[in-house]
């Protein structure tokens, strides 16, 4: 979080410390250099603001090796494997996938990112965006081992962001809602504030349901405290998607989901009979 928000003012910094430059050399009777230093700042802060990468040539898209997707997500694509009860997930390159973050108060009038013309904050922001999952995603493989409640991840592959999961055959839904979901998801707040960590962003579409009817999440962020407050604070500044802060469930405090009009698990299962 620290990295996103040294991005988003790393173009105000150099103005900044350009202007202290500038004032400096000027207060010393140089006033050649203190123009010649402020040419180079502000030349570096178009460049970095508004000049567009042809990205590219340098960032692969690994989709291409995969053929047509089972799903087609805002961040990643699915797809079948031979083994039925495993999907591969492929995160997009930043032209390919969530190539739009108008949304978000870049420090760049250019937030679409597209193959041959991608401005350097949007890019940026995407691959800071897909670093912090892939590091959720690490974090769910140790806690998978003792928290059940994930979708199993196996293969994690960091370089080309791709990965096999567990295939929930259920979505969760008024007709899926097993009969015990107040009790595991208490069951598995508990098991998240015995490790410390939060999960956010899991709405009722991250959630599914096992033949025996078991809830499994198998989409979600994992945050330590400290990173969820950085976090939290850092969206709302930035991302205007967002309504005030995440809340968690009733009874599941550390379960997370956006005020963004998105339903969580208790919009369906709220009338479900329990045992």
């Amino acid at each position: 979080m620290h990295v996103i928000l040294l991005v988003l003012l790393i173009p105000f910094i150099i103005l900044f410390l350009s202007l202290i430059v500038f004032c400096v050399l000027l207060y010393k009777n140089k006033p050649r250099a203190a123009f010649v230093v402020m040419g180079v700042c502000v030349f570096l802060f178009a460049v970095i603001s508004l000049v567009p990468f042809p990205i590219g040539f340098f960032q692969s898209d690994y989709t291409k090796e995969l053929g047509e997707p089972f799903v087609d997500g805002t961040w990643t694509m699915v797809y079948r494997t031979k083994d039925p009860m495993k999907l591969l997930k492929q995160v997009g390159a930043p032209y390919v996938k969530h190539v739009d973050f108008s949304h978000v108060m870049l420090p760049t009038p250019f937030r679409v990112c597209k193959k041959y013309s991608c401005a350097l904050p949007t890019w940026i922001a995407h691959n800071v965006s897909t670093y912090y999952m892939m590091k959720s995603l690490k974090r769910i493989q140790v806690l998978q081992e003792k928290i059940p409640y994930f979708a199993r991840i196996d293969k994690l592959d960091l370089k080309k962001k791709r990965y096999e999961q567990e295939f929930v055959p259920h979505a969760l839904n008024a007709d899926t809602c097993p009969s015990t979901w107040i009790e595991q998801l208490n069951h598995l707040n508990c098991l998240l504030e015995e490790h410390k960590v939060f999960l956010d962003d899991v709405h009722v579409n991250n959630f599914g349901v096992t033949d025996d009817g078991m809830i499994k999440i198998f989409d979600c962020e994992v945050y330590t405290d400290k990173e969820l407050l950085i976090q939290q604070w850092l969206l709302n500044i930035i991302d205007g998607s967002q309504q005030g802060k995440a809340r968690g469930y009733a009874n599941a405090p550390r379960i997370l989901r956006w005020n963004d009009g998105r339903k969580g698990i208790d919009d369906f299962c709220k009338d479900v009979e329990l045992i």
